[in-house]
């Protein structure tokens, strides 16, 4: 141990710091106390100020006079006492020791806080590992219980941290010097620690701050100057956020972000007058402005980052707080007016164009959530108006263009979160994509509009791109539809955080205010194929009677059992899988796709007697053949694919067949369902495509799956119209017919 401590006070810095972390491994908890007050003791002391300039380059030792030590070796004893506390003295589990510990170095350190203090020690290095030092002890100090040596480490470090702070002119250079830099930026962290001190975890988002804490604020309040010290935090906290030092805004910015997240957990009582208190009241009226003002000016990407998570974390508190309440003393998204609102997304959009870093993009998308919020609410009000003839004539040309605004930008929303979402995106995109979708508010909208969507005509692929006051309620639904499929693709995810969180939040939606319905306990976490299952069951509750619900499950099939694995060669197949981020649920959603199908009021009431029921049976007739043809088309293809090899037991095994092959018969097997079940006239068509599939899927029937559902296709038309099963292209094995065959297993 002495050669590793002689070998941290050497010149090379990098030794320095090697050495000093060397160490650690080397102090037994027994040995800790004596080894912290030796290097302690060992640090040169002033007692008297003496000018800077007197000792450009060693120290004097203030008994006689003579040079006892020299900067690198002082640098060396801090970077020691910096790696025992916060990897030995940290970890320590018995807390009176610790506290004993902290108690006398406290009271060596207090001889030495010179070296904090730049008007009497002009090396930045120095400085700067000195507040390190004190630091890492005011946050030892509040791990486990209230300490008694919080309150004199704080005040020490407060006091430090100010000098250090107001720096800049105490060196006498012109030029940038980065060794400064580096000790205003520890500076600024250190001074709002003694606000809210970070965990030392590893998790940004948790803060440790015991409610004790806050009651010692109290207390401290009544001592002399202190409450002007906290007053002084407000000054200090906005004067460093436009700090001309890139170091100083950064961490500002990161300690706010910080304080927004875990201030939540403390009661505003023992808030009112402390440091904390004052900062929140601060943030009520300005941090929405501020914020805004320095996303203009700010250059650099990390610190817009934060600017924008800052801005994101705000109003999200503040919207499941208020609500779309407006409250005169706060600031934020939720109250603003049109024009502010307005100009606010327009910035998020410009910036969203020219913005190339990746966090900042998607902390962009989840600050444009926040607007969706605002907007989807605002633009519910006006189609429900509109549905009940509220709105006057003189203002409707008014009101339809800012509705036409509304829609515009809830579009252009939608559409970017189905960007993020891909299955080739990477997984902080996508996470930013399940952000912005419950921050949005968008998927709670669907219950409202509903009960409004009009099933006037049949589906004739896109709706138009001009917002028309008869379709403004359809428009409008079409877009809730596509958030909440894209939500649940999230929920199909292989990322096992975004899935989990993002269910956990979706169930949110199934307890209904406007109708009653309540499909699970809201908070009660569930596997997430469950909520998949829940979320169609929530939609067809809400969308069933709409013909375009019905159309979009039938797209959704049709998408899945249009699903093709890469050709190639095996490492081609290998990366390519790699990139498809989604979990293995597609059968499951094609199976609730065409349960529900089978299942929703509108192909009752469309195929009962009727002006439009000759038209439906035709867009159901159209349907199923392009399931007819989709299934044919691959049956074939994926046939000549294989070469004439005999896959062992039959095609129908391989891997890459299966999903296409029983999905696109399953979709056939449900609207023959709906179809027959509505009484179709001219049913004998119907023959002709199952006689073609069975002669296409022959090769296929030896899976069992497939040959049973199959058979129920076949007995399905035989009772309508009287064919038998020898239409059959091949004879099935005995073994392979089950009794009670239930085409939706994965639903059972």
């Amino acid at each position: 141990m002495p050669f590793i401590r002689r070998c941290s006070t050497q010149s090379n810095l990098r030794v320095r710091v090697l050495a000093s972390r060397a160490l650690t491994g080397l102090v037994s908890n027994e040995k800790l106390p004596t080894v912290l007050l030796n290097i302690g003791s060992e640090l040169p002391c002033m007692e008297s100020q003496i000018p800077a300039s007197s000792f450009p380059s060693s120290l004097l030792n203030p008994s006689n006079g003579t040079v006892c030590t020299n900067y690198n070796s002082i640098h060396g004893m801090l970077l020691q006492l910096c790696s025992l506390l916060d990897a030995n003295c940290r970890n320590l589990a018995d807390f009176t020791k610790k506290e004993k510990i902290l108690g006398d170095l406290f009271q060596v350190l207090v001889k030495h806080s010179w070296i904090a203090s730049p008007k009497m020690c002009p090396c930045p290095i120095l400085n700067c590992s000195f507040i390190r030092v004190l630091d890492h002890m005011l946050s030892i100090a509040q791990t486990g219980h209230v300490s008694e040596n919080f309150f004199p480490i704080r005040s020490l470090l407060w006091k430090l941290c100010t000098e250090c702070l107001d720096v800049a002119g105490s060196f006498g250079v012109s030029y940038y010097d980065p060794t400064v830099a580096e000790l205003r930026g520890q500076a600024i962290i250190s001074y709002f620690s003694c606000v809210l001190q970070a965990s030392k975890d590893g998790m940004e988002e948790v803060l440790q701050k015991t409610q004790a804490h806050l009651l010692l604020d109290l207390k401290l309040l009544n001592l002399p100057g202190t409450r002007e010290t906290f007053v002084a935090v407000e000054e200090r906290l906005v004067s460093s956020l436009s700090d001309s030092s890139y170091e100083v805004r950064l961490a500002t910015l990161k300690w706010l972000l910080k304080f927004l997240k875990s201030a939540e957990s403390f009661s505003d009582v023992h808030q009112s007058s402390s440091a904390i208190g004052i900062i929140q009241q601060w943030s009520k009226p300005n941090l929405q402005e501020t914020m805004v003002k320095l996303l203009d000016s700010e250059k650099y990407h990390r610190c817009k980052y934060y600017i924008l998570r800052i801005l994101f974390t705000w109003n999200l508190q503040q919207f499941q707080k208020l609500g779309n309440q407006n409250s005169a003393d706060i600031t934020y998204v939720g109250n603003l007016d049109d024009d502010s609102m307005s100009q606010f997304w327009g910035k998020l959009l410009s910036l969203y164009n020219i913005t190339r870093h990746k966090k900042s993009r998607e902390a962009l998308i989840c600050c444009m959530a926040l607007c969706v919020k605002k907007f989807s609410s605002l633009l519910t009000s006006s189609v429900l108006s509109y549905m009940e003839e509220k709105t006057s004539k003189s203002c409707e040309s008014c009101q339809l263009e800012r509705s036409a605004h509304l829609y515009g930008s809830i579009t252009h929303f939608v559409n970017l979160i189905k960007e993020h979402s891909s299955s080739s995106e990477p997984v902080s995109k996508r996470n930013a994509a399940a952000e912005s979708i419950i921050a949005s508010g968008l998927l709670e909208q669907a219950e409202l509009i509903g009960s409004c969507v009009l099933s006037n005509e049949i589906p004739a692929g896109l709706s138009g791109s001009c917002f028309e006051p008869k379709e403004a309620v359809n428009m409008y639904g079409h877009q809730l539809l596509e958030i909440w499929f894209t939500c649940i693709m999230l929920l199909e995810d292989e990322d096992d955080g975004i899935r989990q969180w993002l269910a956990l939040n979706v169930q949110k939606c199934f307890s209904s205010k406007a109708s009653g319905r309540s499909f699970h306990a809201v908070g009660v976490p569930m596997q997430v194929e469950k909520v998949i299952e829940l979320s169609f069951g929530y939609l067809s509750s809400i969308f069933g009677h709409w013909i375009d619900y019905f159309d979009h499950l039938l797209q959704w099939v049709i998408n899945v059992a249009n699903y093709v694995t890469s050709k190639g060669d095996i490492v081609r197949q290998v990366f390519d899988k790699e990139i498809d981020n989604h979990h293995e649920e597609k059968q499951l959603i094609c199976q609730i796709c065409c349960s529900h199908l089978e299942q929703l009021p509108i192909s009752k009431s469309w195929l009962a007697d009727g002006p439009i029921k000759q038209r439906f049976t035709n867009y159901l007739f159209n349907w199923r053949k392009r399931f007819c043809n989709q299934l044919t088309y691959f049956a074939k293809d994926h046939i000549e694919n294989l070469g004439g090899v005999d896959w062992i037991v039959g095609a129908g095994n391989h891997k890459d067949a299966f999903l296409p092959i029983y999905a696109n018969l399953l979709g056939f097997y449900a609207l023959s369902n709906c179809m027959i079940n509505g009484n179709i006239e001219d049913s004998m068509l119907l023959l002709t495509e199952v006689d073609e599939i069975g002669k296409t899927i022959d090769p296929f029937l030896r899976n069992p799956l497939i040959s049973n559902l199959y058979l129920l296709v076949v007995n399905l038309h035989e009772r309508k119209v009287g064919a038998t099963a020898g239409m059959l292209a091949c004879k099935f094995i005995d073994d392979s017919i089950w009794d009670g065959f239930d085409p939706y297993f994965l639903l059972r």
